[in-house]
């Protein structure tokens, strides 16, 4: 979901190099989560740009009984090295907020996702949101279904709908079996689909 629509996803690459990062021990079933990066000048880009270099995020975790909730965020001004966004981009923030409840006989799950990219001469916006259930169907086996939409605003403008359907079959503890269709629809890009199966094991 967080990938965007047609323009570039959610920047600052996977992991932070040379990064500070807090995790809180839990309080009444919540986690603070913070972190903070800087570009350095040896792997700059664009020198002039290294200075101002930064990542920032964070994250609360709230887990208690059948619930959990998170909130996370992040602002930053690169995503590998310092300058490599191009010398147009100012900065992009993102705001993810999920939540999940546990029902026995079902699991409900719902999130929403912000991320506004910043230009010198212009902006974008991406809001979407997801909605999601988990069915057992057999101590070993769940059907799956997920729906998300997202919109982009700004010097970009397009719409995109998603849906997924798939089922799960636990042949043990670290071993699974799955099927799914995928269907994919953005306005300006046109319609897609695909089926996937296969098996997967834990190590």
């Amino acid at each position: 979901m967080g990938n965007g629509i047609v323009e570039a996803p959610l920047k600052g690459d996977s992991s932070w190099s040379k990064s500070v990062l807090y995790n809180s021990p839990a309080i009444g079933g919540m986690t603070l989560s913070l972190q903070y990066a800087r570009g350095s000048a040896e792997e700059a880009v664009d020198l002039e740009k290294e200075n101002g270099a930064q990542k920032l995020g964070g994250n609360v975790v709230y887990e208690q009984g059948p619930f959990s909730a998170t909130v996370a965020m992040q602002q930053l001004n690169f995503s590998r090295n310092a300058g490599d966004l191009g010398s147009d981009f100012r900065n992009q923030r993102a705001l993810l907020a999920g939540l999940a409840y546990d029902f026995s006989s079902f699991k409900l799950y719902g999130q929403y996702q912000s991320i506004q990219n910043k230009y010198q001469s212009a902006k974008s916006r991406i809001n979407s949101a997801q909605v999601g259930v988990r069915v057992p169907t057999s101590t070993a086996g769940a059907v799956l279904a997920s729906y998300a939409h997202a919109k982009t605003s700004g010097f970009v403008s397009d719409s995109r709908n998603t849906w997924a359907v798939a089922y799960e079959h636990s042949l043990s503890k670290r071993t699974q079996l799955y099927g799914s269709y995928f269907r994919d629809s953005v306005r300006s890009a046109g319609q897609g689909s695909n089926v996937g199966v296969g098996i997967k094991h834990t190590f």
